[in-house]
């Protein structure tokens, strides 16, 4: 099945407790899964702190947005290196990568 995106979006509400609650943790690596399996990125949205950071990246989530990179910004007022508020999960350096898609 072709689906008509390429970003999946895990709301902050599955985030808030990923480290302490064993089936918040489960329900997002079983959307992190499904949605590699459709080649789609997935974004973790709301993520404040960087146990929350760190268990999404050994989950495989690809990208994430927060108070731990950014306390919500007006976009009048900042310039993004690449017009994106997200941070890239995977590999050594955690560079500002992707669309726009405002602030957490």
């Amino acid at each position: 099945k072709n689906l008509p995106l390429d970003v999946l979006k895990i709301d902050r509400t599955f985030i808030m407790d990923i480290v302490k609650e064993r089936a918040d943790k489960a329900i997002v690596e079983a959307v992190v899964r499904l949605a590699h399996a459709f080649d789609l990125t997935v974004l973790a949205e709301g993520v404040e702190t960087a146990r929350q950071r760190d268990t999404l990246r050994g989950l495989n989530c690809d990208l994430y947005q927060g108070y731990l990179l950014s306390k919500p910004v007006d976009t009048n007022m900042v310039t993004f290196r690449d017009s994106s508020p997200t941070t890239r999960l995977s590999g050594s350096a955690e560079s500002v990568e992707g669309k726009s898609e405002g602030a957490a």
